[in-house]
C-alpha cells in the first residue's frame, strides 16, 4: 500500500513538472507562414552558441536610410516563422529587426532549458551588436516578449556591452519562473494544493530578479491587463522593482483590455505608431 502511495506521488510530481515545463517551453517546427508573402524583405542567418549548436535567425531590412536595430527575443511557443509578424510592421516605418529560435525551436539545434537559453541569448547579442556596429544604425534596441522578457532581462546583465544598448523593451513578461509556475497551478483545483511545490519543480536558477540591483538600461514595461496567460500583477510587478540609476529611467504602459503581446493588433495599430514615436524620442 505504501509503494502505491509512493508510485502515485512520484506520478503527479512528474505530471505537475511536465505541466509547469510546458507552460515555459512549447517548441515547434512547424512553418506557419512565409516572410514573402507580406512583401519583407529578409535574409536568414546562423548562430554557433558557446555548446556547438547552430541557432537559426532571420533579420528583416529597411529601405530607409540610418534604421534603429532591433534584436528581438520572442515568446514561449511555436517559432520565428509566426513571431516575426509580432513586428513585422517596422520596416515599413524605418526601423530594422533581428530574431532568432532559441535552442529546440524551429530548426535551432539542441532542447531548451532555462540556462542553456541564457548561452543562446548571450550568442544572438553578441551577434547582434556586431550587425550594429558593422551598419549604419542610429540606436540599438532589445524587444523581448513573454519568455523572451525573462531571457532578455537577465542576459542583458552579462553583456559587456550592454551600456550601448538604447532602450529596452519588455511586453508581457516576468522575474521569477518558479512565481509563474505556481500561478499556473492555482489555476486548476485538481493542483493548487500543490501550487508550492512550484518552487521545488521549477527552480530560478537565470530568474531576472537574481540580477536586478545592476539594471541600468532604460526600459519601457508594457503590459495587457486583460492578460491571462502571464497577468498583469506579474508586470506591474517588474516595473516596480527596476531600479532608476542616476539618468537612466523607466516607463510602464498598461494596455486596457490588451492580451498577451497583442497591443499592436489592437486599436488601429495606435500602439504601433506609439512605439514608433517613443524610438524616436529615446
Amino acid at each position: 500500500m505504501l509503494l502505491n502511495k509512493n508510485l502515485f506521488f512520484l506520478i503527479l510530481l512528474s505530471a505537475l513538472f511536465f505541466s509547469c515545463s510546458s507552460f515555459l517551453y512549447q517548441p515547434t517546427s512547424y512553418w506557419y507562414s512565409d516572410p514573402k508573402s507580406f512583401n519583407l524583405e529578409y535574409s536568414e542567418f546562423k548562430i554557433l552558441n558557446s555548446d556547438g549548436f547552430n541557432l537559426v535567425g532571420w533579420h528583416f531590412k529597411t529601405k530607409k536610410e540610418n534604421p534603429t536595430l532591433i534584436l528581438f527575443f520572442h515568446g514561449n511557443a511555436q517559432n520565428i516563422t509566426s513571431h516575426y509578424q509580432h513586428l513585422a510592421w517596422l520596416p515599413a516605418k524605418g526601423h530594422e529587426f533581428i530574431i532568432f529560435d532559441y535552442r529546440g525551436y524551429g530548426v535551432s539545434e539542441g532542447a531548451p532549458y532555462q540556462m542553456g537559453l541564457q548561452r543562446d541569448a548571450q550568442a544572438f547579442l553578441n551577434y547582434g551588436y556586431d550587425v550594429y556596429k558593422a551598419g549604419k544604425y542610429k540606436k540599438l534596441i532589445i524587444y523581448a516578449q513573454s519568455l523572451g522578457g525573462a531571457v532578455a532581462l537577465r542576459a542583458l546583465q552579462d553583456f559587456s556591452h550592454k551600456d550601448e544598448v538604447n532602450l529596452l523593451v519588455l511586453d508581457s513578461t516576468f522575474l521569477s519562473y518558479s512565481e509563474i509556475a505556481k500561478s499556473k497551478l492555482q489555476l486548476s483545483w485538481l493542483t493548487y494544493l500543490f501550487s508550492p511545490l512550484a518552487y521545488i519543480l521549477i527552480n530560478d536558477e537565470t530568474a531576472p530578479w537574481l540580477t536586478l540591483k545592476s539594471h541600468t538600461t532604460p526600459t519601457l514595461v508594457i503590459h495587457g491587463d486583460a492578460d491571462f496567460v502571464i497577468p498583469l500583477k506579474f508586470g506591474e510587478e517588474l516595473y516596480q522593482k527596476l531600479p532608476l540609476v542616476e539618468n537612466k529611467t523607466k516607463w510602464f504602459w498598461k494596455i486596457p483590455g490588451g492580451g498577451h503581446i497583442d497591443a499592436y493588433y489592437r486599436e488601429n495599430g495606435k500602439y504601433q505608431n506609439d512605439l514608433i514615436k517613443f524610438i524616436e524620442k529615446i
